[in-house]
């Protein structure tokens, strides 16, 4: 017997976003691990417990809900696992959302602390971000609406209203993507001219391209592009995408907050830190080294070298002038 269209994604769905979040709960025991051995508890180190705590919530309660609905679906006939506007479908996308947008919130955090807390950078991701959050709620509302009503033409408008939510915030993670990237990169390409090492011998170039995907939250950027395209084209694909973009950000953002609490990220400053800000570096001139030295040696005290001579009993008549030498005064700043 053939299953109806849709049934093989709906259960194959459940089964990737398992496998990555075993992956994403490793990740957050990590982080958890890490708010505990930090002593100071800064407004930063609350933010980054605070989302940390939200998105594990979230994103575990619809891991949940999405293996309950897998397994009652065995008992429905034809594997059915229920409309959209149910009520465990309505739980598991209004967290769906509430993920993308704490998400989207810290991408412009990251942005923010990047670009050395320059306010102006962050106009455009800020106003994205806003306009995301009232797309959130307006989803939000359309399903629940539907859910306690049952209209049918509410239920209609629920993927379109997805499909939108999803365009704002692929708009606000380019934004903050290229921007953070960008700022990455760029400083990498201006400690090379200058001939600073940035990366230690056992860094390859794919490994540094590698952290300016992570760092960027590039990797959550690139799952919502098939998510928009599958939504487009009308395929069931979507429901795999959708189902593991949840623990996907998860996953992602964990590493960004334990590079951040480790304090290797880019411009963390930390004593910890491995990265070096641009703002405060500088290449000392060679004239600087030399007034520097000059300076140094100038403060020095003068030590007088004092010979004595020995004579011997058969020339007692020598003037004492000649058993005391005063050869010269020596100087440090004339020893070369």
């Amino acid at each position: 017997m053939s299953l109806p269209p849709g049934i093989k994604e709906a259960f194959i769905g459940p089964l990737f976003e398992n496998i990555i979040y075993g992956l994403y709960l490793s990740a957050s025991i990590e982080c958890w691990r890490l708010f505990r051995k930090k002593k100071a508890r800064d407004a930063k180190h609350i933010y980054l417990m605070t989302t940390s705590a939200l998105m594990f919530i979230l994103i575990t309660m619809r891991c949940i809900i999405d293996t309950y609905r897998l397994i009652a679906a065995f008992n429905t006939p034809g594997l059915n696992f229920g409309q959209l506007n149910n009520i465990p479908g309505t739980v598991t996308n209004i967290c769906l959302i509430l993920v993308n947008i704490i998400a989207d919130m810290f991408m412009i955090f990251r942005t923010f602390i990047v670009w050395n807390r320059r306010w102006t950078i962050i106009i455009i991701p800020v106003l994205l971000c806003v306009t995301n959050i009232g797309m959130g709620v307006w989803t939000m509302t359309v399903t629940i609406r539907s859910v306690t009503t049952g209209d049918a033409a509410l239920e209609s408008l629920l993927p379109e209203t997805i499909s939108i939510f999803f365009a704002v915030t692929l708009a606000t993670n380019l934004a903050c993507t290229g921007l953070i990237a960008f700022r990455i990169i760029h400083a990498h390409l201006q400690l090379t001219g200058m001939g600073v090492q940035t990366s230690g011998k056992g860094h390859s170039q794919s490994l540094r391209i590698l952290s300016v995907l992570v760092e960027s939250a590039a990797i959550y950027t690139l799952i919502l592009i098939p998510i928009l395209i599958c939504a487009r084209v009308g395929t069931f694909t979507i429901y795999i995408l959708l189902d593991m973009t949840a623990p996907t950000i998860g996953l992602v953002f964990s590493f960004i907050i334990i590079a951040v609490s480790r304090g290797t990220s880019y411009g963390e400053n930390t004593t910890n830190a491995t990265t070096t800000s641009l703002s405060d570096f500088r290449i000392r001139r060679p004239h600087e080294f030399d007034q520097s030295f000059s300076t140094r040696s100038a403060t020095r005290p003068e030590v007088h070298i004092q010979l004595e001579h020995a004579h011997s009993n058969s020339e007692p008549e020598r003037s004492s002038r000649d058993d005391c030498l005063h050869l010269a005064k020596y100087s440090p700043t004339k020893a070369v």
